[in-house]
């Protein structure tokens, strides 16, 4: 599935760009699959997730 975007400059691809994506602690969950997606098309991604009991910076690409 391509993820597009339009910038105002005709759209397209998300390659090169930088995502922040939060939700990623299930590999079942819409975050980690957005993720996953966004990093499948070339889009540096920095995953994060809020837990109760503190904040934790999961992963960096």
């Amino acid at each position: 599935m391509a993820i597009e975007t339009n910038d105002g400059n005709g759209g397209g691809s998300l390659a090169g760009r930088v995502a922040v994506v939060t939700g990623v602690s299930r590999r079942a969950g819409i975050g980690f699959a957005i993720a996953r997606e966004l990093l499948a098309e070339g889009t540096s991604v920095l995953l994060a997730q809020a837990f109760a009991a503190r904040r934790h910076l999961v992963a960096t690409s």
